[in-house]
């Protein structure tokens, strides 16, 4: 197995900390957490791990700065990079473990497992590749990708299990933080829609969002709880929206 270097970013999660950690923990041999401030007592469950675990406490203000600078800091060639409410299955941890170096391949990326109130659906998340070599970054403060040739990318077996919902109050709170980071990221792109312009993106971008979070990535699966997240996915587009429009026209 190569020698990997594991990243886990997190705040405030001690609902999943210890087992993200705990299956990402026997893949590497280094593991860095990037934590944004936490609060609760993610990081002390952390320490009780492993007192070897490198713990860098840094404010977020991008998810793609977060990401890099972990990346950074990692001493080996490949990177497992997870979040804190992901966890890393028996069967992908086994397909991590059997990767050797290919030749043309620099990224894998597995299916993620969305469980909301103990329901489940598949989402192909190929996007962000979570075993990479470390000269790869991210791009974009929200929803950040590495921009990558799909021919260098291979898929791993497996599942990386995403337990995605603690609350509506939560869920709401990461909806405008990541409209936040949208509408700054627009102003910094000098970005200038107009009120006609501003008028049609907060119709049709919410909305194309939402057909594609409930019917193509099948939230629909999950019910009530499905239709709330894929709203959510929505509403944080529309908000940026209308930030982005209040910080540069008023």
């Amino acid at each position: 197995m190569k020698k990997i270097t594991g990243i886990i970013l997190t705040k405030n999660n001690e609902l999943t900390i210890r087992d993200s950690v705990s299956s990402i923990l026997p893949l590497v041999n280094e593991l860095i957490i990037i934590d944004d401030l936490s609060e609760d007592k993610s990081i002390e469950m952390v320490k009780e791990l492993d007192s070897n675990i490198k713990i860098i406490s840094h404010q977020l203000k991008r998810f793609d700065e977060q990401r890099n600078l972990g990346i950074n800091l990692a001493k080996n060639k490949w990177i497992l990079m997870i979040d804190s409410d992901e966890i890393v299955s028996p069967e992908l941890s086994n397909s991590i473990r059997e990767t050797e170096d290919q030749a043309g391949i620099d990224a894998y990326w597995s299916i993620r497992e969305n469980e909301i109130m103990g329901k489940k659906t598949d989402e192909y998340y190929n996007n962000r590749p979570l075993l990479f070599k470390n000269n790869l970054k991210f791009s974009y403060p929200v929803h950040e990708t590495i921009l990558i040739d799909k021919k260098r990318k291979k898929k791993l077996s497996g599942k990386l299990i995403h337990k995605n919902w603690r609350s509506f109050g939560y869920c709401l709170e990461k909806a405008n933080h990541y409209s936040e980071l949208m509408a700054q990221r627009w102003l910094e792109e000098g970005r200038n829609y107009g009120k006609t312009g501003t008028l049609v993106l907060a119709i049709i971008w919410p909305f194309h969002s939402f057909i594609q979070a409930f019917f193509t990535r099948k939230y629909y699966k999950l019910g009530l709880f499905g239709f709330a997240y894929s709203i959510f996915d929505s509403y944080w587009r529309l908000a940026g929206i209308l930030k982005f429009y209040e910080k540069k026209y008023k």
